[in-house]
């Protein structure tokens, strides 16, 4: 599932004009490879909660009254990041789409959101655990902190796995294939895939919200 989009049999959609970039940076990078087995095998085998498993920004539902979140169809018990980086990804994708059409406050906003998604998760995340651990081991002053930086590593690589599956794979997102410009499209996609490819290399240094809308920069510039 996660490893499909490094898999070129046929099964993957390229826009044309980027098969040498894909080929490059995807098919024939054997690190990023490895990289994704291991992502692989912890969305298999770490069942640290039980998670949405296809949460994004058309699933969720928000207000002033509150929160509704729908499509649980894929929840199964699995790794925390995963959902988390999906909404990252999501709101690249939406930000790909407002960059081709010059909307640089709704950029800003999307830039913005993923910030805020993952600084508030750290902030809500450490008084949760303050108050419903009981476990004495984890409690050992310095554990919480290293359970969050393993939750925030998931995050920025399942970010990047998104982006990659959604970009190449065959589950493309409308928010680039309907990028009617064809060059700008290119380019969404080639800062989709330097992005994702940050965010599972490095996937260990992103450690707050300006980290993560920092590697956007970052491949926005790059793709260039």
């Amino acid at each position: 599932y996660l490893a499909q989009p490094m898999n070129p049999r046929n099964k993957n959609i390229v826009t044309p004009g980027n098969e040498d970039f894909v080929r490059e940076h995807l098919y024939e990078d054997e690190a990023l490879h490895a990289e994704v087995a291991a992502l692989r095998n912890g969305f298999m085998n770490n069942a640290q909660a039980l998670i949405h498993g296809d949460l994004h920004s058309g699933s969720i539902f928000a207000n002033e009254q509150g929160i509704k979140v729908i499509d649980p169809e894929f929840a199964f018990y699995g790794p925390m990041g995963y959902d988390i980086g999906n909404v990252v990804a999501n709101m690249i994708f939406a930000w790909d789409n407002g960059r081709a059409a010059g909307a640089d406050a709704f950029c800003d906003w999307c830039l913005g959101a993923i910030a805020e998604t993952i600084d508030l998760f750290c902030e809500k995340f450490l008084v949760c655990f303050d108050a419903c651990v009981t476990d004495l081991m984890a409690k050992t002053p310095g554990f919480k902190e290293f359970y969050l930086e393993s939750v925030l590593s998931d995050t920025a690589a399942y970010a990047g796995t998104e982006l990659i599956r959604r970009t190449v794979g065959m589950a493309n997102v409308k928010d680039v294939t309907t990028i009617a410009d064809e060059a700008k499209r290119a380019h969404a996609e080639k800062v989709n895939i330097l992005c994702a490819k940050d965010y599972i290399m490095n996937r260990t240094a992103f450690k707050n919200g300006a980290d993560f809308i920092a590697a956007v920069t970052r491949a926005d510039e790059a793709a260039k």
